[in-house]
């Protein structure tokens, strides 16, 4: 119908969120610009990500600039994430968080900033931080009595049910404010890859259990931890597994544009170094040291 000079009877706003949703860039961006027209205050974020998903930094740069001149919008720190200057927005979340320390999203944000910059270390005691936190709240087992001590059993945890709804809220979130078990599954990938980097095997093996099971980041890092431990069998089945998964992912976008796809490919560039140290290791183990002279 568009061909025709017809327009689909169908609300701009809607076309354009199916088209990022199916990975047509391009598309999204037609649409986000027609809708710009005439709302561009609510498509500001999605133009900036549009654009640098393209490629096209210059554009996304020129949208914000243009935001912050003649609609008077206030800066965001997703903003900046998607503009890759991470620098600027880890300064906005540590801005945020002085002011609101419970505010999840500035946590989420700044942990992602980190991980973007490779501080790895900040990144690790943010992670610990949030774990420590959640363990201070579980409920602690009381013991059980023997029957021949003659006193009633206490069973665990009865003690420390909450008499309120607010006070179970309290209880799951605690101090913080925070959901903590949906924390944990949204920074948990963040998490591993600072044990990962540095070398904090047991950290890693905690962190992956709060990462989606089946997803690819949990099959690479069960592979690392497969490798770490010699056991090289179940590590390349781990490998096949993740490769798979990214498989279906890569193929769409080769379609589109290989820019799109290169992170993907990098991925798979690291899947394939990880069967090479396999190789290596395997082949050390039958090897034979060479005889002294």
């Amino acid at each position: 119908m568009e061909h025709e000079e017809n327009s689909l009877p169908i609300l701009t706003a809607s076309l354009s969120a199916l088209a990022e949703k199916c990975n047509a860039l391009a598309k999204a961006l037609y649409y986000r610009e027609i809708e710009f027209e005439s709302n561009p205050q609510n498509v500001i974020e999605s133009l900036i990500s549009i654009n640098y998903g393209l490629q096209q930094p210059e554009a996304a740069n020129g949208i914000l600039i243009y935001a912050q001149k003649y609609l008077n919008i206030e800066m965001k720190e997703e903003w900046y994430q998607k503009l890759h200057r991470w620098e600027d927005a880890l300064r906005s979340y540590q801005a945020k968080l002085m002011k609101s320390p419970k505010a999840d999203d500035a946590l989420i944000g700044q942990m992602q900033c980190q991980r973007a910059l490779s501080d790895w270390e900040a990144l690790a005691r943010a992670a610990e931080e949030i774990w420590a936190q959640a363990s201070d709240i579980e409920p602690r087992m009381e013991p059980v009595l023997r029957l021949d001590e003659r006193k009633p059993i206490v069973f665990p945890g009865l003690s420390a049910l909450p008499s309120s709804p607010m006070q179970a809220q309290t209880s799951i979130e605690g101090d913080s404010g925070l959901n903590l078990e949906a924390l944990k599954s949204k920074v948990a990938e963040m998490a591993a890859a600072a044990a990962w980097n540095l070398g904090k095997w047991e950290d890693l093996e905690k962190y992956n259990k709060s990462i989606q099971e089946g997803s690819y980041e949990n099959l690479f890092y069960n592979s690392i931890l497969y490798i770490h431990n010699g056991a090289y069998p179940e590590a390349l089945d781990l490998i096949n597994r993740a490769r798979e998964v990214l498989d279906s992912k890569v193929t769409s976008l080769l379609n589109e544009s290989y820019s799109r796809s290169y992170s993907l490919l990098i991925e798979l560039q690291h899947l394939k170094e990880l069967e090479e140290i396999i190789t290596y290791k395997t082949c050390l183990l039958y090897t034979s040291p060479s005889p002294r002279d």
